[in-house]
C-alpha cells in the first residue's frame, strides 16, 4: 500500500487542512472508522464493497472534468460510519484498452467457464432439485451467461462405494448429473462492456472539488515508481534481515531520505535541462529533457578515482569521465562537479 500523509494541524492560530491518499488496499471500515477525522484522506474504494458495486453498476450523472479524458459523477456515503463524498470516475482511454483486453478475454474466459461449470455435475447430487439448484446457483453468480437446455441424468451407484458390477439384489444409489449448454448474454456483455473504466475515489473532506481529488489521487504513480527504484535491485543495495520493530522503523525512515535525495536530484536536472533547453541522451540514445535520475546515476557508473604516488607526491586521477559526465556534473552544480576535476 502507498500512501501519502498530509494531517490537518493547528499553525499560527489558524488551521492548516491537506489529505492523504491510497490506494484501495487501506480502504476499510476499521481503516476509515479509526483515522475519523483526525486527518483528511483520499482513498480508491474496492469494488468489492457492495455499495461500490451498486454505483458502478448505475446510470450515473455525469459531468465533464476539466480533462476531457475523465467525467464524474458525485455521491454520499457513511461507510465505517463516517461521513464521505464518493466520485465515481470514468476514463476514457482506460475504457478503450480495458475493452480490448475484454474482447480478447471473452472466449478464452467462455471455454474456462463451460468446463468449470461441467466440474459442478462430476460427483452427481441425491436429488433432481439438488443438481438443478447447484447449476442455477452458479448462472446466479456468472450473469454473463445464459442456460439452454438443461438436462438431468440419473445414474447408479453400489451403496458400498466399490467399483464394478453390482451382484443381484445388491442395494443401489441413485445419483442425478445435471447438464446443459451456455450461451452469452448479450446484453449483459454489453453492460459489463459499459461500465469498464470506472473507479470510485472517497474522501472524508466532503467539500472536496472531484478535479482536486483525481488531480491528488494520480500522483501516487510517483511515490509506486520511486519505491519500485528502491526495490529494484539493479539499485545494488545490500540485503537486510531485521526483526526488531524500530529498527525496521528506523531502516524504513533511512529508505525514505534516500528518496528524497533521488527525486530531488531528479527534480533539480531536469529542471535544469529544461531552463537551458540542453538533453542528454536516453537509454536508446535520443535526446530528452526528463531523463531519469536512475538513469542519470547509471551514466557514471564506469568512473574511477586512482590516487598514485609519484615522486612522493600523491596524483590523484579521475578516470573514464567524458564530455557528456562532464556537462551533467556542471549542471549539478560546484559540490558535484568538485569529484569529477582533476586533482594534482
Amino acid at each position: 500500500m502507498n500512501r501519502k500523509i498530509h494531517v490537518r494541524f493547528l499553525e499560527g492560530g489558524n488551521w492548516v487542512t491537506s489529505s492523504s491518499y491510497s490506494t484501495s488496499a487501506f480502504y476499510s471500515a476499521d481503516s476509515v472508522s479509526t483515522l475519523g477525522q483526525h486527518c483528511f484522506w483520499i482513498s480508491r474504494v474496492p469494488e468489492t464493497i457492495k455499495e461500490a458495486q451498486k454505483i458502478v453498476n448505475s446510470n450515473s450523472d455525469w459531468s465533464l472534468c476539466t480533462d476531457t479524458r475523465y467525467k464524474c459523477a458525485i455521491y454520499e456515503s457513511s461507510y465505517g460510519d463516517v461521513k464521505q463524498r464518493w466520485v465515481l470516475f470514468e476514463s476514457s482511454e482506460q475504457k478503450k484498452k480495458s475493452i480490448l483486453t475484454y474482447e480478447k478475454n471473452l472466449n478464452p474466459k467462455f471455454k474456462k467457464d463451460k468446463t468449470a461449470l461441467n466440474k459442478i455435475g462430476v460427483k452427481g447430487f441425491a436429488c433432481e432439485a439438488d443438481a438443478r439448484m447447484a447449476v442455477e446457483r452458479w448462472l446466479a453468480k456468472h450473469p454473463r451467461y445464459l442456460m439452454k437446455d438443461l438436462m438431468i441424468s440419473v445414474k447408479h451407484r453400489r451403496a458400498s462405494g466399490k467399483r464394478g458390477r453390482p451382484k443381484k439384489d445388491e442395494p443401489l444409489e441413485e445419483f442425478y448429473y445435471p447438464a446443459c449448454t451456455l450461451t452469452m448474454n448479450s446484453e449483459e456483455v454489453i453492460h459489463e462492456q459499459e461500465i469498464l473504466g470506472r473507479f470510485i475515489l472517497a474522501s472524508n473532506d466532503t467539500d472536496i472539488d472531484p478535479e482536486v481529488m483525481l488531480s491528488y489521487y494520480k500522483e501516487q504513480s510517483n511515490v509506486e515508481s520511486a519505491f519500485k527504484f528502491i526495490k529494484d535491485k539493479s539499485f545494488h543495495a545490500s540485503e537486510v534481515y531485521l526483526e526488531n520493530e524500530n529498527r525496521i522503523a528506523a531502516l524504513a525512515m533511512i529508505m525514505v531520505l534516500c528518496l528524497m535525495v533521488y527525486s530531488i536530484t531528479e527534480w533539480q536536472f531536469r529542471n535544469l535541462l529544461r531552463e537551458k533547453n540542453i538533453s542528454i541522451r536516453n537509454q536508446v540514445g535520443k535526446p530528452t529533457q526528463r531523463p531519469r535520475a536512475k538513469w542519470v546515476y547509471f551514466l557514471f557508473r564506469r568512473v574511477r578515482q586512482i590516487d598514485e604516488m609519484i615522486d612522493n607526491r600523491i596524483v590523484c586521477q579521475i578516470l573514464n569521465v567524458n564530455d557528456e559526465l562532464r556537462e551533467i556534473a556542471r549542471l549539478l552544480g560546484p559540490n558535484v562537479e568538485k569529484y569529477y576535476v582533476q586533482k594534482n
